[in-house]
């Protein structure tokens, strides 16, 4: 076979840590750097690897809780707080989101994964008491909805 021209080439870059997925019967691999998915821009192939990638995360199929608790302080006054819990619960998806007019709070830190709660205990010991003006929870889409092809029945593992 020719040796790609130097365009051909730069398709074949990945970034370092980049791991090639293979699935038996497959003719190419699915690709991860990290936590991201690489998928190709066809449609029929970003669908088989997306059901591909779906198979890898299953285990993701636990239903998982968003939790907003909003504050009476402006978000830099918390954001140490904020971050260590960030750095305390890995597998929980925190951020704050700061508000400027027409609200009565200030800031609202949201906090979704399996150890939701958990994380919202930790960082409520850390904020002063007063700051906080409520707690809520959503129910969140499981990991395995925002991966399933509208077509696939639900895996029996994600019935609860």
């Amino acid at each position: 076979a020719a040796s790609p021209n130097p365009g051909g080439r730069k398709q074949f870059l990945l970034p370092a840590g980049t791991e090639l997925l293979c699935e038996e019967g497959k003719d190419y691999p699915l690709l991860r750097c990290n936590n991201v998915y690489i998928l190709p821009g066809v449609p029929v192939f970003m669908r088989e690897q997306l059901q591909h990638a779906a198979r890898i995360i299953g285990d993701g199929c636990h239903a998982r809780t968003a939790r907003q608790v909003r504050l009476s302080s402006e978000e830099s006054l918390v954001a140490d707080e904020i971050s260590q819990t960030a750095l305390d619960f890995p597998n929980v998806t925190v951020g704050s989101y700061p508000y400027y007019a027409g609200e009565p709070y200030r800031t609202v830190v949201t906090f979704e994964g399996r150890e939701s709660a958990e994380a919202v205990r930790s960082f409520m010991l850390r904020v002063p008491e007063e700051a906080v003006l409520s707690v809520e929870s959503h129910a969140a889409l499981p990991k395995s909805d925002l991966l399933r092809p509208p077509l696939n029945p639900a895996s029996p593992a994600c019935e609860a």
